[in-house]
């Protein structure tokens, strides 16, 4: 028999594209996403027009008719940009809230720094399992461990981590120093890119004088996320090694290093960017309805400037995070 050519082997090794269904796109149309969309689809309209009459693609009866198209259409768009601006605001205030509370306790743990970061993952450890009735004992001896080996320090990088987990569920690629694995949002899928071995971090609570508890079961998640199962196949393959041969020793105690950290100072670029992009868009609206009635006095340098300075924040301020999300992805 003769075998087969070399393009039917490479069509026989590629592997089937995964198929959407409706399964796959029903959980993203919530009520909020649907506006969204709309919003979106009046943005693609209303600027196309207004790109149209500005250039002259459009020809209308009159300079009047021209100029009321292009304010209609001016009117809408700003009306768009300022209710995301509103509705974004909020968040993005609570976001520099939790910088600042993050901040503070890393200053006061003396983060960023190894063993900063190992006292945080241990303190958190030991924090997220003290609310649990079966191990009330086990906290009263972390309490006393603590206060034995630096409990100031422990608590404060315990801090850190919850604050800097929090801002990591809004952003996901924003990984600051010092997050510990038990407020890691990366880490409860599975993977070795933010999921560290679940020996090397009861080692490194013993290290630091600890208790250790026995490692949970996983518990299916909300939102499509891995199940036990799942998550445990997944594990499988990139499973550290034995506790035996990393208690040892501090070097071997992550099998699979941790994503790389953020800097503090990417992370506040990014921050005054989102902010900045709301802020600048407030002048607009002023601008557009002060002068609504009359918009052939309105002065032409407030959306000239801060248009431009409301849309370069928010691109940079987006495409940042994407960027320090491509070394997690590969």
């Amino acid at each position: 028999m003769s075998s087969p050519g070399p393009a039917r082997a490479a069509a026989a090794g590629k592997r089937p594209r995964p198929r959407i269904t409706m399964d796959d796109i029903r959980p993203h149309l919530t009520p909020w996403n649907i506006f969204m969309g709309v919003l979106m689809l009046a943005i693609v309209v209303s600027g196309a027009i207004l790109f149209m009459a500005l250039v002259g693609m459009v020809k209308f009866e009159s300079s009047d008719t021209k100029d009321a198209w292009i304010e209609v259409n001016s009117q809408i768009l700003n009306a768009i940009f300022t209710f995301t601006a509103i509705v974004s605001q909020p968040e993005r205030l609570w976001l520099a809230y939790c910088t600042l509370r993050y901040w503070r306790a890393a200053r006061a743990a003396g983060l960023p720094g190894a063993a900063a970061a190992a006292a945080a993952a241990a303190a958190a450890a030991s924090h997220s399992s003290a609310g649990d009735a079966d191990a009330a004992d086990g906290g009263e001896g972390a309490g006393a461990g603590a206060e034995a080996g630096g409990g100031g320090s422990a608590a404060a990088a315990a801090a850190a981590s919850l604050w800097a987990g929090r801002i990591q569920r809004k952003l996901a690629a924003i990984r600051l120093p010092g997050l510990a694995p038990a407020h890691d949002a990366r880490s409860s899928l599975g993977s070795t890119l933010a999921d560290p071995p679940a020996d090397a971090e009861a080692a490194a609570a013993a290290a630091a004088g600890l208790p250790v508890d026995p490692p949970a079961a996983h518990t299916p998640r909300e939102g499509g996320r891995p199940t036990g199962a799942s998550v445990e196949s997944i594990d499988a393959s990139h499973s550290g090694p034995p506790a035996s041969d990393t208690a040892g020793s501090a070097s071997g105690l992550v099998a699979h290093p941790p994503p790389r950290a953020t800097p503090l100072w990417k992370w506040l670029a990014i921050l005054a960017l989102l902010n900045g992009q709301c802020v600048f868009q407030y002048p607009i609206t002023f601008a557009m309805w002060a002068w609504a009635a009359d918009h052939t006095h309105r002065p032409p340098w407030i959306v000239g400037v801060f248009l431009p300075l409301s849309f370069l924040s928010g691109a940079a301020g987006g495409i940042w995070p994407l960027l320090l999300a491509r070394p997690l992805s590969k």
